[in-house]
């Protein structure tokens, strides 16, 4: 288990790690300024506009990076600029879309005053996101390459300017949900210009090309965006509903929650953007059994590092969060021990999601998705209502249990099915 470990912490599994820290950081330390700086019913809405974005850049991903990931690998120099060319433009496009969305959201919360304070943050986020999405585009086209070097950079850029140009409304007293969206926006907006300039040579706009290639990727990536409409719903919506039924003040107190859980970030997500690629690059080159090989080892270095993070958030989840966020948040280290239990059972999830990316699986993802909405519309909706950022944590829980055993054995039943093709060929 130890040579596991040790195998996925070095090269660029580690850099990809490193990177993932870097944004786990840059989230981290922008969630306490403001849940330090502002009132937990300002710090609430900041959640909320943080789930907004969440929400566009995993449709983006769905529809966009995550079949140009499995795909870009298999392709000549030549077909892979274009190839990039056309998905910049797919870009473009949903990035409008999202603008005119979240136009007409922040016309009807302007109207309707609900809830309190969220129309001028959406407004600014409507004036921001196109940049924000630039940025997450700009990271899956380097991890898609294994240019984690690109990213890397990329993501230090935004740590330091995003938390200096936060730290700056905080001394000037400016600090809001809405400026703080704007200091982000225009970050983004520097990095991904930096980017696109980088990329010459490298993007080959051919705007013949974009239906044909959209019509590819829909064909795999359509799995994808029911996975991600699934997400939304058995995942993003708990904060809304938290809302709803208790205020923005309790989103504040279990998105502080999350962040103290946000520690776990860089080994689940820093690892799941090098699987993704590595996958498939492992399944291109070496068949199924590659394949397994790195899922394997993937789990196996989940399983010993999660194992230690939630051990330590039951022992120490409440100290932790009162001394990064304040006073006013203690007595939610149970809201923490939970958290970090669902943080293991998804890191477990991960590897076998990406294994059936691989082999062109998306399907399975969405599917587990759905078990954990049945989970959110019964038991979660009534635990939310009932016991507010708890019944949050535990619904969150329960949902990652029911996908994680359903996409393992997915996964392991597939993984057979290929092994037993190859040794008959």
């Amino acid at each position: 288990m130890l040579s596991a470990v040790y195998a996925l912490m070095t090269g660029k599994a580690a850099l990809t790690i490193v990177d993932q820290g870097v944004v786990s950081a840059t989230n981290f330390l922008s969630s306490i300024l403001m849940g330090r700086a502002c009132a937990k019913d300002e710090f609430g809405l900041y959640l909320l506009g943080f789930s907004i974005v969440i929400i566009a850049t995993n449709t983006q991903i769905a529809l966009i990076t995550a079949a140009y990931t499995v795909f870009s690998p298999k392709m000549e120099e030549g077909e892979r600029t274009r190839y990039t060319g056309s998905t910049f433009l797919h870009h473009l496009t949903l990035a409008a879309i999202t603008v005119l969305v979240l136009a007409g959201m922040g016309i009807g919360f302007w109207f309707t005053g609900k809830p309190a304070g969220l129309a001028p943050v959406v407004a600014v986020l409507t004036a921001v996101i196109l940049f924000i999405m630039l940025k997450e585009y700009a990271r899956q086209v380097c991890f898609a390459g294994l240019r984690t070097k690109a990213v890397l950079l990329l993501d230090s850029a935004v740590f330091i300017f995003q938390i200096a140009g936060l730290l700056s409304l905080v001394v000037l007293g400016w600090i809001s949900s809405r400026n703080a969206y704007g200091v982000i926006g225009m970050v983004c907006a520097v990095a991904g210009g930096m980017w696109l300039l980088s990329m010459r040579g490298r993007i080959t706009l051919k705007p013949a090309d974009a239906w044909p290639h959209f019509r590819k990727n829909w064909a795999f990536s359509k799995w994808f965006f029911a996975y991600n409409l699934a997400f939304i719903a058995a995942n993003q919506l708990y904060p809304w509903l938290l809302v709803a039924f208790h205020g923005t003040e309790a989103n504040g107190v279990f998105g502080a929650c999350m962040g103290v859980v946000f520690f776990a970030n860089p080994f689940i997500i820093g690892l799941g953007n090098f699987l993704g690629p590595k996958s498939a690059h492992a399944y291109a080159q070496g068949g199924p059994e590659e394949l397994r090989r790195v899922v394997s080892l993937a789990n196996r270095f989940f399983l010993v590092t999660m194992i230690i993070f939630s051990g330590s958030m039951f022992l120490l989840g409440d100290w932790f969060l009162v001394l990064l966020y304040g006073r006013p948040y203690a007595g939610n280290g149970l809201v923490v021990a939970v958290l970090a239990l669902g943080q293991l059972v998804w890191a477990l999830t991960v590897p076998s999601n990406f294994g059936l990316n691989a082999v062109e699986r998306p399907d399975v993802s969405f599917k587990s998705l759905l078990l954990s909405l049945a989970v959110m519309v019964t038991l979660g909706l009534w635990a939310v209502y009932a016991w507010g950022p708890i019944g949050v944590a535990a619904g969150l829980f329960a949902g990652n249990v029911a996908a994680c055993i359903y996409t393992r054995v997915a996964y392991a039943r597939q993984i057979r099915v290929l092994e037993a093709q190859r040794v008959t060929l």
